[in-house]
């Protein structure tokens, strides 16, 4: 019982879209004087992209995984 690789890597990508997604908007509502952007875009690059990738990655491994033995 394997999971293809690429549904996982079809869930890791639309993880990091959403991840960057949030952080864009994290972004844009961050005072445009101060440091808040930039504090925004590097979380968004350093912690919401990764996490989105990982997370986006083993839920559809776990998905496909319960697909497949079910």
């Amino acid at each position: 019982m394997q999971s293809t690789p690429v549904k996982v890597i079809i869930g890791a990508v639309l993880g990091a879209l959403i991840g960057l997604g949030i952080g864009l908007a994290a972004v844009a509502l961050a005072p445009n004087n101060g440091f808040g952007d930039l504090a925004a875009a590097a979380v968004t690059t350093v912690f919401l992209i990764p996490a989105g990738v990982v997370i986006g990655g083993l839920v559809a491994f776990w998905r496909q995984r319960r697909r497949l033995a079910g």
